[in-house]
């Protein structure tokens, strides 16, 4: 590799370096902690320390924890103070210089009426190879704000909780009441909360467990997950997988380039691009919009609407009133249904298998093949289209009429009244009319 090669690659790696830490806000430490006298790649080896504080009553109803560059955890107890330990891991050439840092970190304490405040003295330092931890035990019936970076955040057996943790992972568990927890470039995993919350992440996963009421999660490039929520369920995503399980409440989802699941809901509506969808065991309304991957439905106790543009779709066990079909490019099979049914198909073939002709059919279809299995011992006027292709009748009813103009159509059952008609209609495609089996 010639010098100029050599070169060119360390400037790239420099500028690479460079862009990471100002895109992770690190940039401002980055800068402070380049250090030509103990390297900038051996940054001293590690050293740790710890002191224990015991805040007595009487106390606030709150708890504020601000650190920088470290980590928390807390949890309640059946006690009337406040416990701290309060770690610090230093990086230095040898103990002697890690124990006046430590000497000179410390931990500050603020009560007001409204809460009590802990916090470090970091912003004093010009160089801050150092890490702070907080290890705290608080009484159960308070309410907890934790504000961190770039480590991890762990709370339980509180009354509320907010926390901020910016390039740090996020635990809670046993949250008496409202939630609020945001981070990036790591997970969150939440359990067992009583109350209704929110979650924001990017670049991570956020996994919530159990909770008591509406739950709204926002989040980007990583995989949502919820389960056993007794109220309403919202995902706003983008590149995110999404993952909903026992929604007592309705299902809002927006999400793109990622599959998304909902198992066992309330009304669901999903807003989605590049995104596959399965939905089962919905108990209400069903409406779908996505592009480009294909939609797998069943067991919908509501009305069903699937809008998609090269949308494969298997939709199975329609309860409602109504079912609503709009694709092209893949094909698309429904079946188990007694809705009145409408469907738009473009350059794909559709099948459709009725439970009874209660509803009424109407579809309006482009280069596409249909296959329409007749229900056992059902009858309803139907009139079938097809421009450019054929009829295929093979229901044992009599056909009352055929005509072949380049169009070919076909009735029957016009004497049928009180029922809803079906009409297909197809260009350069086969209609088969075909007897169903009674099975789905």
């Amino acid at each position: 590799m010639k010098f100029r090669e050599i070169i060119l690659l360390i400037l790239i790696i420099a500028a690479g370096t460079c862009v990471y830490h100002y895109q992770t806000g690190n940039w401002r430490d980055w800068q402070i902690n380049w250090d030509w006298d103990e390297g900038f790649f051996f940054p001293g080896r590690e050293f740790n320390f710890e002191e224990t504080r015991i805040i007595e009553g009487p106390l606030p109803g709150r708890i504020e924890i601000v650190n920088g560059h470290g980590w928390v955890e807390l949890r309640g107890e059946e006690r009337q103070d406040v416990k701290v330990i309060f770690k610090k891991r230093i990086w230095r050439k040898n103990e002697s210089q890690a124990g006046e840092v430590s000497s000179q970190l410390r931990m500050t304490e603020q009560k007001t009426a409204d809460a009590l405040i802990l916090s470090t003295n970091r912003e004093e330092f010009r160089k801050r190879n150092f890490e702070t931890g907080f290890i705290v035990s608080v009484p159960a019936g308070m309410k907890v704000k934790v504000v961190n970076s770039y480590g991890t955040v762990g709370v339980e057996l509180v009354a509320e909780l907010v926390v901020e943790n910016r390039h740090g992972r996020i635990f809670a568990s046993d949250i008496a009441g409202a939630w609020d927890m945001r981070t990036s470039y790591e997970d969150i995993e939440a359990r067992r909360l009583n109350a209704a919350g929110q979650a924001y992440g990017r670049h991570g996963d956020i996994i919530i467990a159990k909770a008591g009421g509406d739950v709204r999660i926002e989040g980007t490039y990583g995989r949502i997950s919820m389960e056993e929520i007794e109220g309403n369920a919202t995902v706003i995503g983008q590149h995110a997988e999404v993952d909903l399980a026992k929604i007592s409440g309705t299902a809002e989802i927006e999400s793109s380039y990622e599959d998304i699941t909902v198992f066992d809901a309330g009304k669901t509506r999903i807003q989605a691009r590049h995104a596959a969808v399965r939905a089962e065991k919905i108990r209400g309304d069903l409406s779908i919009s996505t592009s480009y991957e294909p939609v797998e439905v069943s067991a919908v106790e509501g009305d069903l609407s699937v809008e998609g543009h090269n949308v494969a779709v298997n939709a199975l066990d329609i309860g409602g009133d109504s079912v609503y079909l709009s694709t092209s490019y893949e094909p698309a099979a429904i079946a188990g249904f007694s809705a009145k049914l409408e469907a738009i198909v473009r350059h794909a073939d559709l099948t459709l298998k009725p439970k009874s002709l209660n509803g009424g059919i109407n579809v309006n279809a482009e280069y596409c093949d249909i296959d329409f299995y007749w229900p056992p011992d059902e009858s309803a006027p139907i009139e079938a289209k097809s421009r450019g292709g054929s009829i295929v009748w093979e229901i044992k009813a009599e056909l009352e009429s055929r005509k072949s103009n380049g169009t070919e159509i076909v009735r029957a059952f016009s004497r049928v009244e009180n029922r809803p008609a079906v009409f297909l209609s197809t260009t350069y495609g086969d209609i088969r009319i075909m007897p169903g089996s009674g099975s789905f």
